[in-house]
């Protein structure tokens, strides 16, 4: 077994096969072909004549068969093209002229098209991975754009799947492309029929408009979670310095409350048979977020005990809040309707979105979800969104349309 560089020629091979054939009556015979290296096997010297054809899968067997009764029989495969030997000098070419040649090519033409519209299709797939990726995994029922960065600051993976996608998917793709463009040529420029000619110009031409438009999308991908990234930033804030405007747990269930500021407290307030031994009592705590949906966006945590009337404890209730400022209100109904949806098929119990009531109030869109024990409630209000989720103390007799009402006669405008 012997190795050399052999580049092969396959839309112009005359010279490549005549060289082969100098090479097998020396004793050497082409075996397989890969990344510009031939591999030869050592044999009897014989005269021989081979005959390169382009060819991007291996023959069927049919074909192999038509062309063995012909005197030609495969010896070798390259990447994108088979060689077949006849030991009879006299054989008859497979192929004649360059028109009849250009057949052959013109299915592999389309091999490669077939192959370069799969790989930009995968392309696209990652560079939309984003707003893809959701409806996929849950069968187009939750679509997370402007609010999945929020919740999980996925930028800079996305970031570093479009840098990925540049540096590893693009030379792929173009290498596909330099193929097609070159088969496209011979083609156009050796076949008869000038429709078959003309579709293989048209074919080069869109396939390379898409692949500078997939250059152009990906390029704008990386500058855009470039600059999310830069711009997505985490940080503990204390309680006091949050807006205003956002809605507190006193807000929601007006005054028959008492915060959980030490474990000591909850011992005071929270009746033992109620008391959660695994979760303990703290302080009020939030986390200022930014993102470049957003101008501003907060998560925020609140204990406290909901004691009924008459008597001295109670049962111990949280909220997990958030209070989002978007940039303008199409970003502020979008991220309402997603903060929905992502609630609702991950971690509600409850599949029904019950809308309420708006008119008289502040808010332009409310809508919540109930389960036995939480209530997730998203409240729009032009470029301001807010989530409320928390517990409902089965004896304090509230409803959603009550802690509705409760938040809108506190709220703070």
């Amino acid at each position: 077994m012997s190795i050399k560089f052999m580049k092969i020629n396959k839309y112009e091979p005359a010279a490549d096969e005549k060289r082969l054939e100098e090479m097998a009556a020396k004793g050497e015979f082409i075996k397989s072909h890969a990344l510009g290296m031939a591999f030869f096997k050592k044999g009897e010297p014989k005269k021989v004549k081979y005959c390169i054809e382009a060819a991007m899968f291996r023959p069927s067997r049919k074909v192999r068969k038509a062309y063995a009764e012909d005197g030609w029989k495969m010896t070798a495969r390259g990447e994108d093209f088979s060689v077949f030997m006849s030991e009879d000098e006299n054989a008859v070419p497979l192929h004649t002229d360059r028109s009849e040649y250009a057949h052959i090519v013109k299915k592999y033409h389309r091999h490669i098209l077939a192959m370069h519209i799969y790989l930009c299709l995968f392309a696209l797939l990652y560079i939309l991975m984003p707003i893809v990726f959701f409806p996929l995994t849950t069968f187009g029922e939750c679509q997370v754009i402007f609010t999945l960065p929020l919740m999980y600051g996925l930028q800079k993976e996305f970031l570093k799947i479009s840098i990925w996608l540049a540096v590893i998917m693009y030379p792929i793709l173009l290498i596909y492309l330099r193929e097609l463009i070159k088969a496209g040529q011979f083609v156009t420029g050796c076949i008869e029929n000038k429709a078959d000619a003309e579709r293989a110009s048209r074919r080069n031409n869109i396939m390379t408009a898409i692949f500078v438009f997939l250059l152009v999308i990906n390029a704008a991908v990386i500058l855009f979670y470039a600059c999310s990234s830069l711009n997505n930033t985490s940080e503990k804030v204390p309680f006091s310095q949050l807006p205003d405007s956002i809605i507190t747990i006193d807000e929601i269930y007006d005054e028959n409350i008492e915060f959980l500021l030490t474990d000591e407290a909850a011992e005071k307030y929270i009746d033992p048979e109620l008391w959660e031994h695994g979760i303990e009592a703290y302080l009020p705590y939030s986390f200022a977020i930014t993102s470049v949906f957003t101008d501003c966006h907060y998560q925020y945590w609140q204990h406290a005990a909901y004691i009924p009337d008459g008597k001295e404890k109670g049962r111990k209730i949280a909220v997990r809040n958030t209070y989002t400022e978007f940039k303008n209100k199409w970003l502020a109904q979008m991220g309402a309707e997603e903060f929905m949806e992502y609630e609702r098929f991950f971690f509600s119990d409850s599949p029904d979105r019950i809308q309420l009531d708006t008119e008289g109030t502040p808010f332009d869109k409310a809508e919540y979800l109930l389960t036995d024990y939480s209530l997730y409630m998203v409240l729009q209000a032009d470029d301001t969104v807010h989530t409320i989720n928390t517990t409902i103390p089965p004896e304090s007799g509230f409803t959603p349309e009550m802690i509705f009402e409760n938040i809108t006669e506190n709220c703070k405008e």
